[in-house]
């Protein structure tokens, strides 16, 4: 009878963590009805329940908020794709429960390619043994241990086994070698090994097609094609050798394999006709030559489409490509964006056996150093030049590039999007030349507002939001020489509510019939993020008579709304079908449409078809990338005027501005992206910032800044009244305890060493932890004792903050407190509940998806937070401030967790300073210092950092320096200081000490060890590592060492050392240089855990060493190991095997 599903943990006697089919599923069997395990607060209570427990419970809410869990009746689904994205969070739940799979993947074809009984097989081994474990998704069971499976590896074994369950009828050679492309990018990306058929084939399955010409000695042509990544002259042979044409062709590659060419049906059928074209001359070369598309016409099915349908700006239809991250060697994570970051570069090898690796600086370099590459090889040029280095142009080379770029598009892309091979429509870029111009004209006249009469109460707006509504009027009425203007005001001045104001007015003047696609004029679309489509109708519901009728009949297009407007008889999605798939007739039977903008991307082929009376975009940051699809689309879109709301056109580059105005009035106003960069960014970013600002005055003439015609409208706060008094922040001090002080002492002392720049972050996240709660360095000592009471104690500033929430409380009012942390906020949320018996709400991020129950669920969050009389808190982070959340019902704002960006700190706190708040605002900055006054905190200084970039910031057309420039100057700054005293950290000394680690921290503790002792180590990945955790290197030996860990003193069996003989075997024969392998050798096995009689017997039969818990204290005791140093060995981990074959044949070089 087959296995259902894998149970990992218990956590009660009805809650049972399973692996099944379709996700990990956190499954209820009890009778109690009102249990929801997607609520913290739903869950029955136990007695004594686990730390795992306890961080399950507590972490739900964030899961299901986040859409990384989808609540399904009491129960709760974590679907695979989405455990990476948990781990990244530092959401440590699985560590106790399972361990990383060290098992290496071997993938052998059977058969060839075409044959109806080809398929792959896939083996996990560790050494020569093979496993044949029971799976369910990414988690194993190996004998009697669970093992995961890094996500490569799981999508991996996924794809092989959808391909071999297909039918014989679609494994032809084409559709074989089409799924190939995939599964071998795969197979690169997990570090598996296949067998030599799928090693030296290389598929490459074209898009598109250029045409070539090829002239004979009479001076005839032949007509023959071109694709990127295929060798030009080696096709041109066999396109030429050929009498027919064929759907694969086979070339020779430098490795001694093939490149197959894998052509769909539409190229075939442009081949076909190249094929014909053969020493041709006279008149009809001529013709060719002057006109070749002609020869095509009636094999190009793009060319059937008629692209009158669409606005002017659509220009065809096809692939661009998106935006990507492309580094391929993890290099950590930002301190203050903790997205994983990559680095890649090109490894150069020379003949004499040294090597040299040059980095690309940023993802634009890559890609057009990859254009460049492919440019050239295209031309049949030999070499290319890259950083003064000439770069030989082959084969090999090209496929890397092309295979580089697209699995960053996948891997940095996790999210559901259109896949970047799917066409959409190309619209006119105004990239490098300006291809489509509105022309805007000066205009006359002074505003004359007209107010709508179906506001209500008129008076109460504000003086500013009056001038707002006319000089929308204003443009409008001079359109097409206008067509349209960017709202800018500064956030918290009521844009919603100026915006609906003018379209009411509009809507008022516009016969009552004047709907529907015969009337000539379409709706009024709104495109605003998720989170906001809420309160666009429910402000519309608020401020106009009869709740809002006069923009009835109106339609919110998003999630399950888009299923009941699909046209009937086509049932694809819209980039499968490349045409309009929604009924726009019924869509344009409504006056106002509001969507947001993922719909806008995906159905981009009907919204672009409507001709809308104007497109509102709110937000507008939201598509200042100009590469991405979001922007592509909003600028496909066909109204008469267009209005964008934002109050940070500028946020990381002044080009953010360009892409929204280029949306707004593209054309000469600012010229093409190029001109504008070469015309106002570059001045702009130079110099002092007196001469910044001289430059900018440009920028600003030229939108006409303050005029009455101006392009772009923006009031601060400052400047205007009626608003509450916003405070100066008040600092809240607190002392550093002993035992802070000395871990910031030593982070200090640290810094000021020479070389310590490599292991910059790891020394800045730790101060970044540091100053947030001491237990934030300890995943596992944060997770285990969950003590409210501990958690102040162990924390002056939390201590503080809880203080001044009490003052807050006594005076009945509410608090939002801002902290990026999703630990952090785990305490916070605990502490509060705790001490003011309340349930506290977490709010993080936007939605990705147009699940309603989330959008409901953060709704009725902030609801349930404002309408509790008196006091309350809510805890957020400030990913949220820069979606237009309003929260006047609370007046004080915590800065906790404090961000890099003094704009979006700024941003945070107009969540509450905003029209509609009737209080004074206060703003709290809980700062630590030294209690002796000897040095300044990673506080102080932070704080000094972002209080100078706020100056700087105070022009809303400045963008901040980059986040690796303020890194590095925090990281200047804290380095300068020089503290009198030197404190002495406790080292690493005790059972418990070993017991507050990770898993991974251990492996970089025993590592330490080996440093410590003189020998070069060698730390390899987290997860498939085939078996082995440490390698250590000494003139004399080569030492293998495996690291068992626990946290809880599970029990280790016999097991582990068959696995770790097995491991040690596949390093000997598959990682270990020649050199090296000749060595005598060791074995170790290091735990802090216990283990029964069988393992030591099986040790010592085998010649393993078994380091136990005493034994590993009183190694310790000889030396000084702190958790700082464990952390920069953890930093010196090998990413890949691949690292850890590079790192060994660097160490042999060595001694």
């Amino acid at each position: 009878m087959p296995v259902e599903s894998l149970l990992l943990q218990e956590f009660g006697p009805d809650i049972h963590l399973k692996a099944e089919h379709d996700g990990l599923w956190l499954r209820y069997s009890g009778s109690n009805p009102h249990v929801c395990l997607a609520r913290s607060d739903c869950w029955p209570e136990y007695q004594g329940e686990s730390a795992c427990v306890r961080t399950w419970r507590t972490v739900v809410e964030q899961l299901v908020d986040q859409e990384l869990a989808i609540p399904e009746g009491q129960h709760l689904r974590v679907p695979y794709d989405h455990l990476d994205t948990i781990e990244d969070q530092s959401l440590t739940l699985f560590s106790e429960i399972t361990k990383w799979a060290p098992f290496s993947v071997h993938v052998r074809a059977h058969s060839i390619f075409g044959a109806p009984d080809f398929r792959y097989i896939a083996q996990l081994k560790l050494g020569t043994r093979v496993f044949t474990p029971v799976r369910f998704g990414c988690f194993l069971l190996v004998g009697e241990m669970i093992y995961r499976l890094p996500r490569a590896v799981y999508c991996l074994l996924n794809a092989i086994e959808t391909f071999n369950a297909l039918p014989s009828e679609h494994k032809s050679t084409a559709a074989s070698l089409k799924e190939f492309a995939a599964i071998k990018t795969l197979i690169d990306e997990s570090d598996a090994e296949a067998d030599p058929l799928l090693t030296t084939t290389h598929v490459v399955v074209p898009s598109k097609v250029s045409l070539d010409v090829d002239f004979d000695e009479d001076g005839r042509i032949s007509l023959f094609p071109s694709f990127d990544g295929v060798p030009r002259d080696a096709f041109k042979k066999v396109f030429f050798q050929l009498s027919d044409v064929d759907s694969v062709y086979a070339l020779p590659s430098d490795d001694g394999g093939r490149v197959r060419v894998v052509l769909h049906g539409d190229l075939q059928e442009a081949l076909k006709v190249m094929h014909k074209i053969r020493h041709v001359g006279g008149e009809e070369k001529l013709a060719i030559l002057s006109n070749p598309a002609s020869r095509f016409e009636s094999v190009c099915d793009l060319d059937l489409i008629d692209l009158s349908l669409y606005g002017p700006r659509v220009r065809g239809i096809g692939k661009y490509p998106a935006r990507v991250s492309p580094y391929v060697r993890k290099g950590g994570r930002r301190l203050f964006n903790q997205e994983e970051v990559f680095e890649v570069g090109l490894a150069y090898e020379f003949a004499d056996g040294e090597s040299q690796q040059v980095q690309f600086e940023s993802r634009d370099e890559l890609l057009n150093f990859a254009e460049q590459v492919g440019a050239a090889h295209a031309a049949g040029e030999n070499f290319v030049q890259f950083k003064n280095a000439s770069v030989p142009v082959t084969d090999s080379l090209v496929r890397a590039l092309t295979s580089l770029v697209k699995r960053f598009d996948r891997q940095n892309n996790r999210q559901k999007q259109e896949s970047p091979d799917t066409a959409k429509l190309l619209i006119y870029a105004n990239e490098e030349v300006l291809e489509y111009d509105e022309a805007a004209q000066s205009i006359p006249g002074s505003l004359v507002p007209e107010l709508p009469k179906s506001l209500i109460r008129c008076d109460r707006l504000m003086p500013h939001q009056v001038e707002g509504i006319g000089w929308l009027q204003h443009l409008y009425r001079h359109s097409p020489i206008r067509r349209g203007g960017l709202l800018a005001d500064e956030m918290g001045l009521g844009k919603t509510l100026q915006v609906l104001a003018f379209v009411a007015a509009h809507l008022e003047s516009a016969p009552p019939t004047d709907v529907g696609l015969s009337s000539g004029h379409g709706p009024v679309l709104i495109v605003a993020p998720l989170m906001l489509l809420p309160t666009w109708e429910e402000e519309m519901r608020r401020y106009f008579t009869n709740r809002g009728e006069i923009f009835e009949p109106l339609l919110v297009l998003h999630g399950a709304k888009l299923s009941q407007f699909r046209c009937v008889t086509n049932t694809l999605r819209e980039a499968q079908a490349q045409t309009s798939v929604l009924d726009l007739d019924r869509i344009q039977a409504h006056r106002v449409v509001l969507t947001n903008y993922e719909t806008v991307r995906n159905y981009q082929y009907s919204l672009a078809r409507i001709r809308w009376r104007m497109v509102i975009s709110d937000e507008a940051q939201e598509f200042k990338d100009r590469s991405t699809g979001v922007s592509h689309a909003v600028k496909a879109l066909y109204p008469k005027f267009r209005i964008a709301l934002t109050g940070t056109p500028v946020e990381n580059r002044l080009s953010d501005i360009w892409n929204i105005m280029d949306f707004v009035q593209p054309g000469v106003l600012l010229g093409s992206y190029r001109e504008f960069v070469k015309a106002y960014e570059e001045p702009a970013m130079a110099g002092t910032l007196d001469e910044r600002l001289q430059h900018l005055q440009a920028l600003r003439d030229r939108l006409r800044y303050r005029k009455s015609d101006a392009f772009l409208l923006r009031r601060e706060k400052k400047l205007l009244s009626g608003l509450p008094v916003k405070h100066p922040p008040h600092i809240l001090e607190t002392d550093l305890t002993p035992e802070q002080r000395l871990l910031h002492l030593e982070c200090l002392a640290r810094m000021r060493n020479p070389g310590t720049e490599e292991h910059r972050f790891a020394l800045l996240d730790r101060l970044t932890k540091l100053s947030q709660h001491p237990f934030l360095l300890d995943a596992t000592r944060r997770l285990e004792l969950q003590d409210p009471l501990c958690y102040l104690q162990s924390s002056p500033k939390l201590k503080k903050v809880v203080e001044t929430l009490h003052v807050i409380r006594q005076q009945g009012e509410k608090a939002i407190i801002f902290t990026r942390s999703r630990p952090m906020q785990d305490i916070l949320k605990l502490v509060f509940e705790h001490e003011f018996k309340l349930a506290v709400g977490v709010i993080n991020g936007s939605p990705i998806s147009g699940r309603r129950y989330i959008v409901k669920d953060r709704t009725n969050r902030i609801k349930d937070f404002e309408s509790l009389p008196g006091f309350n808190v809510l805890i957020l982070s400030p990913d949220v401030a820069g979606v237009g959340l309003t929260i006047t019902a609370a007046n004080h704002v915590i800065h906790y967790g404090r961000w890099w960006n003094p704009a979006r700190e700024a941003q945070a706190t107009d969540r509450v300073y905003r029209i509609g708040q009737e209080r004074d605002v206060h703003v709290y900055l809980p700062i630590e210092r030294d209690p002796r006054g000897e040095f300044r905190t990673f506080d102080q200084c932070l704080h000094q950092l972002l209080v100078t970039k706020e100056q700087e910031a105070r022009d809303f057309l400045i963008p901040l320096p980059s986040e690796e420039n303020l890194e590095t100057e925090l990281f200047e700054h804290l380095r300068q200081e020089r503290p009198q005293s030197s404190g002495k950290v406790r080292p690493i000394r005790n059972k418990e000490d070993l017991q507050l680690m990770t898993p991974e921290m251990f492996e970089a503790l025993v590592a330490r060890l080996f440093v410590q002792e003189g020998l070069k180590v060698v730390l390899t990945p987290v997860s498939g590592d085939r078996g082995v955790d440490v390698i250590a290197v000494s003139h004399r030996a080569v030492t293998l060492i495996e690291c068992k860990h626990s946290a809880v003193g599970s029990s280790l069996t016999s097991e582990v050392v068959d696995h770790f003989v097995n491991g040690v075997e596949y390093y000997v024969h598959n990682i270990l240089p020649a050199s090296l392998r000749n060595r005598p050798r060791e074995c170790f096995l290091i735990t802090n855990t216990s283990f029964d009689r069988h393992l030591m017997a099986s040790a010592r039969a085998r010649d393993i060493r078994v380091v136990a818990t005493d034994d590993l204290i009183t190694k310790l005791a000889q030396f000084t190991i702190t958790c700082l140093d464990v952390e920069e060995q953890h930093s010196t981990r090998q990413r890949s095997m691949n690292d850890v074959r590079a790192a060994l044949h660097g160490l042999q070089k060595m001694l």
